[in-house]
C-alpha cells in the first residue's frame, strides 16, 4: 500500500501549498489542476481520475478559487483532518514486455480504520478495475493490526476460484497416474514426497506479505533501543539540534565545507544514519567551529561509536534503498535477507548490538525465511530459484529446507497454471538454461558480498533429480537447476 501527493516539478520553487494540486507547464503558461477525483457511493467516477483543468497564468488566487468551487473537500482540509488509503498494483505488462508499478485507487477513510473497512476498500477497487483472484499472487502491505486483519478477512471470504480447484484436480490426477520412468525405488519416494508437498500446499489467494523496508525499519529500531546505540545517538541528535539552531554555526559551517548538519527523522531510519554520516564526513570542520564559538563537541568514545554504527548500518542503507524501488523483483528478497544475516553473523563491531539485530531480522522475516513458520509464504523463495543470477543463494545445506519449500512453490504454480493446450511433445523440447555471463555473476556476488563469502564452497549446486516424465515441470525444474 503506498499514499501518492502530486507534485509539481516546473519553473522556480513555489511556496504556496496550492502548487500540490496544480502543475505550471511554461511552454503553454498554463496550470493543470491534478486533484484526483474519487466519489464513494453514487459516484460519478467508477475509478480515479485527475480533474485535468487548465487554467491560464500561475496566479494563486485564480488556483485556490478553482479549489474552492470544484474541490471544497481540498481546499477546507488542512494538515491532518482527514485519513487516506492508496492502492498501487505491480504487473507484467506482456505488451510492453516490462514490469509496471501503477497507482489504482485512493480510498478516504472515515474513522474507525478497522479491518472491515479497509478490506471493503480493497475489495472494492479489486471489483472495480475487474481484478480477479487468481490474478493477485501477492498484496503487500505495513505491518499494522488493521490491515493484516483485512487481508485475513479477504483470504477467509471463503472464495474459490476455478483455477485453484482445476490445480488440485490436476494434481491429484497426475497422483494416479502410473510411472512408466527406470528410476530407482529411492528416486520415486523423492518425486512423491515433493509431489504431495505441493498437492498439500494452501492454494488460497490475498497471501498477504509485510513491506520489506517497513520491517526492516523496525529491526533497526530494535538496534537503537539498546541502550549503547540509543545513548550516543541522542547526544548526536542534540549536537545537531544544537548548531542548527545557530544561524552562525550554521553559516560558518557552509562557508568553510559547503556543508550543514543533517536532522533524522524518527520515521525514517536511513535519516539517522545519513545524519551520523554528515557528522562523521564534518567532523574535522565541525569542532573548529564549535571550538570558535565554545561549544562542546561530542566525547572521543562518541565518535568512534558512530564510526562503527555506520559500519554497521549501512549494508541495511543500500538493501532498503534497493527492495523499495519500483524496478525491484520479487526475486531479490530472499538473497537480500540473507546477505543481511550473513552480514550481521560476520561482524565483529558491536557483539550484544549484532545478536539483537541477527535476532530481530530472523523472527520478524521468518514468515519469508523459516518453512517452519506459521505464516511462512515460499513465493519469493520460489522467485529467487527461478531467477539464474540470484539462486545461488539457496544452493547451500543451510537452505536445504528453504529449498524444498521453494521447489515445491514452483510445481505448485506450475499445476496450477499449466495449460492443457500444450502438447507433451512442446514440453518435451524445451530445455532450461542458465543464461548468465560471468560479468553478470561478478556483479550480483558484488552486491551480495557477505552472502557470497558466507557461501564460498557451497556455490556449486548438486545435480537435480532428473527422474520422472519427459517435459514433466519435475523434470524441468531439476535440469534448470542442474545446469
Amino acid at each position: 500500500m503506498s499514499v501518492h501527493t502530486p507534485t509539481t516539478h516546473a519553473g522556480r520553487k513555489r511556496e504556496s501549498s496550492v502548487w500540490d494540486y496544480f502543475k505550471y507547464s511554461s511552454i503553454e503558461d498554463t496550470s493543470k489542476c491534478l486533484v484526483l477525483m474519487i466519489r464513494e457511493g453514487d459516484n460519478t467516477y467508477s475509478r480515479p481520475t485527475i480533474c485535468g483543468v487548465e487554467l491560464k497564468g500561475k496566479n494563486s488566487t485564480n488556483l485556490k478559487t478553482h479549489l474552492n468551487s470544484c474541490h471544497k473537500e481540498v481546499f477546507e482540509e488542512k494538515g491532518l483532518t482527514a485519513s487516506y488509503m492508496g492502492i498501487s498494483a505491480c504487473f507484467y505488462n506482456t505488451s510492453a514486455k516490462e514490469a509496471q508499478h501503477v497507482f489504482i485507487n485512493l480510498h478516504r477513510i472515515s474513522h474507525p480504520h478497522t479491518g472491515e473497512v479497509i478490506a471493503k476498500c480493497i475489495e472494492h477497487t479489486l471489483t472495480t478495475w475487474d481484478i480477479t483472484e487468481e490474478k493477485v499472487l501477492l498484496i503487500v502491505t505495513d505491518n499494522g493490526a488493521n490491515i493484516v486483519k483485512a487481508i485475513k478477512i479477504l483470504a477467509q471470504s471463503g472464495k474459490v476460484c476455478e483455477a485453484t480447484e482445476k490445480a488440485v484436480e490436476y494434481a491429484e490426477n497426475s497422483e494416479d497416474e502410473p510411472d512408466d520412468s527406470d528410476a530407482s525405488s529411492t528416486d520415486q519416494g523423492s518425486d512423491t514426497a515433493e509431489e504431495d508437498l505441493f498437492q498439500d500446499a494452501d492454494l488460497s489467494k490475498y497471501t498477504r506479505m509485510p513491506c520489506l523496508a517497513h520491517t526492516l525499519q523496525l529491526t533497526l529500531k530494535d538496534a537503537f533501543k539498546h541502550p549503547s546505540t540509543g545513548n550516543v545517538i541522542s547526544r548526536a541528535r542534540s549536537l545537531v539540534n544544537t548548531v542548527r539552531k545557530s544561524s552562525v554555526a550554521t553559516e560558518k559551517m557552509i562557508s568553510k565545507c559547503g556543508k550543514t548538519l543533517i536532522k533524522d527523522c524518527v520515521t525514517r531510519w536511513n535519516s539517522t544514519l545519513n545524519m551520523m554520516k554528515r557528522l562523521l564526513e564534518t567532523k574535522i570542520v565541525l569542532n573548529q567551529v564549535l571550538d570558535e564559538l565554545g561549544i562542546d563537541t561530542l566525547l572521543t568514545s562518541d565518535w568512534s561509536k558512530l564510526e562503527q554504527l555506520v559500519k554497521l548500518f549501512e549494508p541495511f542503507s543500500v538493501h532498503t534503498d534497493q527492495l523499495q524501488t519500483d524496478s525491484q523483483s520479487l526475486s531479490e528478497v530472499v538473497p537480500c535477507l540473507l546477505n543481511l544475516e550473513a552480514h550481521l553473523q560476520s561482524s565483529v563491531i558491536s557483539k550484544p548490538l549484532d545478536q539483537i539485530m541477527l535476532k530481530s531480522l530472523c523472527e520478524r522475516f521468518a514468515c519469508l525465511l523459516n518453512p517452519q513458520a506459521a505464516d511462512f509464504d515460499a513465493t519469493p523463495a520460489a522467485a529467487c530459484l527461478m531467477d539464474p543470477t540470484v539462486a545461488f543463494a539457496l544452493f547451500t545445506t543451510e537452505m536445504e529446507s528453504l529449498m524444498k519449500a521453494a521447489r515445491s512453490c514452483v510445481l505448485q504454480h506450475a499445476a496450477h497454471y499449466s495449460s492443457p493446450s500444450v502438447s507433451q511433445q512442446q514440453k518435451s523440447s524445451v530445455n532450461p538454461q542458465c543464461p548468465t555471463s560471468a560479468s553478470a555473476e561478478g556483479t550480483v556476488l558484488k552486491r551480495y558480498k557477505f552472502l557470497a563469502s558466507k557461501v564460498g564452497a557451497e556455490l556449486t549446486p548438486t545435480s537435480g533429480n532428473t527422474t520422472g516424465n519427459a517435459g514433466s515441470a519435475h523434470t524441468e525444474l531439476s535440469t534448470y537447476i542442474s545446469n
